[in-house]
C-alpha cells in the first residue's frame, strides 16, 4: 500500500481510490473461485491464498522493484541503471 500510495503522490485520493477497488476487485474474484472448487475442506482456500501471494510477489517485484528507491531516504547514492 505505502509503495502505491508515494507513487500516486500527485494525486493521493485517486491512488487510494485505485488501490482500494483493485482489493475490492479481487475479492470478489477470488471468493467464487473458493466456492468452484468446493466447501468440504479448507484447501482451496489455502490454494487461493497461496496463488494470491504468489501474485503479489510477482507485482512487487515487476511493479515496484524495490532494489531502486523510490524516493526513500538513505545515506547510500542511488544506484543509476
Amino acid at each position: 500500500m505505502g509503495i502505491g500510495q508515494s507513487l500516486g503522490r500527485s494525486a493521493p485520493g485517486a491512488a487510494s481510490a485505485l488501490i482500494g477497488g483493485l482489493q475490492f476487485l479481487f475479492g470478489a474474484v477470488a471468493s467464487p473461485l473458493v466456492g468452484l472448487f468446493g466447501e468440504d475442506s479448507a484447501t482451496p482456500m489455502a490454494v487461493i491464498i497461496l496463488i494470491a501471494l504468489a501474485l503479489a510477489g510477482v507485482c512487487l517485484v515487476l511493479l515496484a522493484r524495490p532494489w531502486m528507491s523510490h524516493g526513500e531516504v538513505t545515506d547510500e547514492p542511488v544506484r543509476s541503471e
